[in-house]
């Protein structure tokens, strides 16, 4: 079939190929489809709503304020990032990628380029679009588009680190996994726990905002850092052990 046909296929043209199925996959399937998109358009509604809320109550840009954005970008962008279950959606024909010469390390990145595409984009261009509406500095522009980048990567690192941690492969309905299994679950606490986590150090601890945005930022930065380079070193180990 057509899982066969991506050995066939060598560097970038494999590449290619597992990322089409990748996305095929994504839109094949109705319950996959709308729980990896919730995030996605909740967040750029937030963030294009935040700025025309603001100056329709005659509030321009106001620094105090900017601790709203991590908060909506940390709770959409990795709330439901599409690899939380994409390990588990290859069900029992996920030993045909196994028994191939594809390397696990590509199939894991190509999950996480997937995830990119919907959810590092969209926070990315939500934010930049956002600050700029609502008029706000360049540096904070900046700061906040990168923020949005940072977490949505983690987002989809954590996602899939879940998934490989907490795989569920023997089902019956993708409803199963996309819905009830433990991967998705765990990865949405994260997104909450980490939003609190964000709530609480900007508004209790004693710093400028934009102070406090680029300490999150860099801390976001170093665990999105850190998580892939776990991900890449033990990812093949664990599917060797729990799929």
């Amino acid at each position: 079939g057509k899982a066969f046909k991506l050995s066939s296929y060598g560097g970038r043209s494999q590449l290619n190929a597992l990322f089409i199925r990748e996305v095929k996959h994504a839109f094949s399937d109705v319950n996959y489809l709308i729980n990896m998109i919730f995030g996605p358009i909740l967040g750029l509604v937030g963030l294009i709503a935040l700025p025309i809320v603001l100056k329709s109550m005659g509030i321009g840009y106001v620094e105090e304020l900017l601790f709203i954005y991590p908060l909506i970008l940390t709770f959409t962008f990795s709330l439901t990032p599409a690899t939380n279950c994409s390990l588990s959606l290859e069900g029992r024909a996920f030993w045909i990628i196994k028994t191939s010469p594809i390397s696990i390390k590509r199939l894991l990145n190509v999950k996480l380029a997937t995830n990119a595409v919907f959810f590092v984009t969209s926070a990315f261009i939500g934010s930049l679009v956002s600050t700029i509406i609502l008029g706000a500095p360049y540096y904070v522009v900046l700061l906040i588009s990168g923020f949005g980048l940072a977490v949505s990567c983690l987002g989809g690192e954590v996602g899939l680190m879940m998934n490989l941690l907490f795989p569920h492969m023997d089902w019956k309905s993708t409803v199963e996994v996309v819905k009830r299994s433990v991967s998705v679950l765990l990865t949405m606490l994260f997104s909450m726990a980490y939003t609190g986590l964000c709530f609480v150090f900007l508004n209790f601890v004693e710093i400028p905002v934009v102070i406090g945005i680029a300490i999150l930022f860099t801390f976001t930065t170093v665990l999105a850092v850190v998580l892939y380079a776990l991900i890449m070193k033990y990812g093949e180990k664990l599917i060797a052990l729990k799929i």
